[in-house]
């Protein structure tokens, strides 16, 4: 009896697996302004312009940069968008199973200056225990390493 319980736990946690890793999306509904959309507090992180550092380069060249650090990530990829259009959303996967984490970065030229407005948010669950916004700074960390902003 319980090896019996113990493989249907098993199996539902493989269909469960399965089901998030393979569950449609639709780029539309993710690749939005991360300026002006909102979201429920807890479920991601939110940087607006008027936060953003500053970069001499142009939009394009920041979000290249961006984009870069961004693909190193593991399990990240390009959701919609490219850097000649200044406006990206990433996936982002989670390692065991697969929960899928949604990032939209846009560069927006301001004054001769650079900067940027990022939306880091998940896609299942009420709460992500501040993993986008740990990832998204990791990703800034790293961007100013390449490409420092202004003083």
């Amino acid at each position: 009896m319980f090896v019996r319980v113990l493989l249907i736990i098993l199996l539902i946690a493989v269909l469960f697996s399965t089901y998030v890793r393979v569950s449609g999306v639709d780029p539309r509904n993710w690749h939005v302004d991360p300026e002006t959309e909102n979201f429920a507090a807890g479920q991601g992180f939110q940087l607006h312009t008027a936060e953003s550092p500053r970069w001499s380069e142009s939009a394009q060249e920041v979000m290249q940069a961006l984009s870069d650090v961004a693909t190193e990530t593991p399990r990240t990829s390009v959701l919609s968008g490219r850097p000649a259009d200044a406006h990206i959303t990433f996936e982002t996967r989670s390692l065991v199973w697969g929960f899928p984490d949604y990032t939209t970065v846009k560069a927006v030229e301001v004054e001769g200056t650079t900067v940027l407005a990022i939306l880091a948010r998940l896609k299942y669950g009420s709460n992500d225990l501040g993993v986008n916004e740990a990832r998204v700074q990791g990703w800034l960390d790293e961007l100013t390493e390449r490409l420092p902003p202004q003083p």
